[in-house]
């Protein structure tokens, strides 16, 4: 994947001109850098969320998955139904629920949940999702250390020879999904 920015604004601010990046297909890539540099911005021209700037992706995956900085889960109903909106197969939820250390949630209210628990359903729902390409915006925040080995052995396992484009700002989040390559911002 290769993304040709000519220029991107937001407002009046110019966040990329005469910008290029490449991700190599099938493996883990990062963008890295402090808060506001752009590196969420990057990732949803990369995914087709944001086509307005001056440029071109070449490589787009056709079944990109995303997990955004929020969780963007339905509070109101129950952590099974958060998964079934994506799959018809509650055996595989539930094994999801599982592996994300959330066995015996699977009725609570979302609302109910710690951030930390509300962020598992948030990843467990996002890899229940066939996918070609998954971008992960912060993937392990509110996760203690052990929780994110957990997770981050998961998301390998799950996406293998897949594209991952990890958001981040930290070398050791980096380092959990074994990012072959990075783009610093």
């Amino acid at each position: 994947m290769r993304i040709d920015i000519k220029e991107k604004r937001f407002q009046d601010k110019v966040l990329f001109r005469d910008a290029s990046f490449s991700f190599p297909e099938g493996r883990c890539s990062t963008i890295i850098a402090p808060s506001g540099r752009g590196k969420t911005t990057l990732m949803r021209m990369l995914c087709g969320l944001d086509r307005d700037f001056m440029g071109s992706v070449d490589g787009m995956p056709r079944r990109p998955v995303v997990l955004f900085q929020e969780d963007r889960l339905a509070e109101g109903i129950s952590v099974l139904s958060n998964l079934m909106a994506v799959t018809d197969d509650r055996a595989s939820a539930l094994s999801m629920l599982s592996s994300v250390g959330l066995e015996g949630e699977e009725r609570s209210l979302v609302s109910t949940l710690s951030g930390g628990m509300k962020r598992r359903v948030a990843i467990a729902r996002a890899l229940l999702v066939d996918f070609d390409a998954l971008f992960l915006d912060e993937p392990f925040s509110g996760l203690d250390e052990a929780t994110k080995r957990k997770i981050a052995s998961l998301i390998l396992r799950v996406a293998v020879g897949r594209t991952i484009i990890l958001i981040t700002h930290s070398e050791e989040d980096a380092a959990l999904l074994s990012s072959s390559s990075a783009v610093r911002l």
